[in-house]
């Protein structure tokens, strides 16, 4: 008889309900598995993955809460993660935390670690020489590493929202025609703030903009924990 297999709603990424997995045998019969194959089957999957000689690890992964740029619930994602053989993920949503509670709370059951992060939009402030791209701002991912690099990044996020309101989107060029404008971008932060608050913090940043004014201030501040 071949070994288990589970059957994933391809939807949502997660086993049918009620369904423990089936196994078939050598003419293709299928059977369902008994209790607890399901998690049998996902410890196999991880120890395989865990004697690989290399592993990956997702750093940058957008949720659901990211409106218009991530599709997948953070527990659906951090489930599959764990189906994969992750020891960690990532949760790097736009401009807020807004899915690391679902994300802690899944990762939990299934024993891996979630790295709280996120992708924040730029202002144009010292990064002036790049070109404009109509409705796709500039962005830094930042990683949390420890109690300061939190602190710090939401203080990054209280400053950057409070300088765009909700639902008065944000403006980059007075010429720019409205509907070329993000219209669910609702923050934006100056690379300079960052730069000032990058204890704790580590950054991944499209090289493109270290070669500015403010990239390379950003350089001298978070030194090795910057990534371009």
């Amino acid at each position: 008889m071949s070994p288990p297999r589970i059957r994933i709603d391809p939807s949502t990424r997660m086993p049918y309900e009620g369904d423990s997995g089936r196994a078939e045998d050598d003419w293709g019969t299928a059977t369902p598995l008994g209790e607890g194959a399901l998690s049998k089957e996902l410890n196999e999957l991880r120890a395989s993955i865990a004697a690989r000689a290399c592993r990956y690890v997702e750093l940058c992964a957008r949720t659901s809460f990211s409106f218009l740029s991530g599709a997948t619930p953070p527990e659906y994602m951090v489930f599959r993660a764990a189906e994969l053989g992750y020891d960690a993920i990532g949760i790097t949503d736009r401009d807020g935390l807004y899915g690391i509670v679902r994300a802690c709370e899944e990762a939990a059951k299934h024993g891996i670690r979630v790295i709280a992060g996120c992708e924040l939009t730029l202002e144009r402030a010292g990064i002036e020489g790049l070109p404009e791209i109509p409705g796709k701002p500039n962005t830094i991912t930042v990683l949390v590493e420890n109690h300061d690099g939190y602190t710090n990044l939401c203080r990054i996020l209280s400053e950057s929202h409070k300088r765009h309101p909700k639902n008065i989107p944000l403006k980059r060029k007075e010429e720019l025609e409205e509907e070329d404008l993000p219209k669910n971008t609702w923050a934006g932060i100056p690379l300079s703030y960052i730069s000032s608050h990058a204890e704790g913090l580590w950054a991944l940043v499209d090289a493109a903009i270290l070669e500015e004014p403010a990239g390379r201030d950003a350089i001298k501040a978070f030194g090795h924990r910057l990534r371009g």
